[in-house]
């Protein structure tokens, strides 16, 4: 499952879920502040939107990335 670690004031991370979403691909987004800083620090990560898929962190999440990983 992808985790998609995003806010709705963010028109990157906008973007990149309605890419997911036209193309099929099933994720969960995470939105609670709380919870992405805390994921933020685990994974070096300074900007949203970032993913996490398994165990790997998507730096920088774009969809081509993401297809990369799940293909």
């Amino acid at each position: 499952m992808i985790k998609l670690y995003s806010m709705e004031c963010c028109s990157r991370c906008m973007a990149l879920q309605k890419q997911l979403i036209g193309n099929n691909i099933e994720f969960e987004v995470v939105n609670n502040r709380d919870e992405i800083e805390k994921e933020m620090e685990k994974a070096s990560v300074s900007a949203i939107p970032f993913a996490k898929i398994g165990k790997v962190y998507v730096v920088g999440a774009t969809l081509k990335k993401i297809k990369e990983l799940i293909n």
